[in-house]
């Protein structure tokens, strides 16, 4: 027989960690949820009804709710519900709702909110993201803005079209039908010598 985890305490107080397990809640810091969290270097704690600043890293083992900020990486195992900012990466392992902002930001779950940074990826999304690369899991309102948007059952279409101007002009769209991003690549002939376009666009 398993011997049961131990639930996290609701939040209480506040904690100083300089780098886990040197903190002062010491080894029980992952069963302790805080209302107030400083982690020098890194911390692990239980939870989080509050704000967390953390120089490198978060930690937290049980839900999560107000402000997170770390030089490098907010990590949290369960429900998030607020704003997220840290210098490298957001991770969530369960569904999220609130603000994501970071170069990679990661909702392994349902995320409903804004993410922002360089790649965003979420398991479900209901809302905004902003990045080079949106990856979508499962379409439940997304608005992916970007270069790159990779929606399960999302909207993809190549175009070919032809005019007096362009002989020749191909259109690859990708993201959601509410926005996607239009990739356009043309060419033609002046004074017998090839004319070659590109393009980048939006359209709805």
């Amino acid at each position: 027989m398993k011997a049961q985890e131990k639930e996290e305490s609701p939040a209480e107080g506040s904690q100083f960690t300089f780098a886990y397990p040197l903190g002062t809640n010491g080894q029980d810091a992952i069963n302790q949820a805080n209302r107030f969290s400083f982690n020098l270097l890194y911390g692990v704690n239980g939870g989080l009804d509050g704000m967390e600043i953390g120089g490198l890293a978060n930690y937290n083992h049980g839900k999560v709710r107000g402000v997170q900020l770390a030089g490098i990486a907010n990590i949290n195992k369960e429900y998030t519900h607020g704003f997220m900012w840290a210098g490298g990466m957001n991770l969530t392992l369960g569904d999220a709702y609130g603000v994501q902002l970071a170069d990679i930001n990661v909702s392994v779950g349902d995320f409903q909110g804004v993410q922002a940074g360089i790649i965003n990826y979420a398991g479900g999304m209901r809302g905004v993201q902003n990045g080079i690369v949106n990856i979508v899991g499962e379409e439940n309102g997304a608005i992916p803005i970007g270069l790159i948007n990779v929606v399960k059952e999302g909207y993809y279409a190549l175009e070919f079209i032809g005019s007096e101007v362009l002989y020749t002009n191909v259109n690859y769209k990708m993201g959601v039908e509410r926005f996607y991003t239009i990739f356009k690549l043309g060419s033609s002939w002046y004074d017998s010598d090839p004319v070659y376009s590109v393009g980048l666009g939006f359209g709805t």
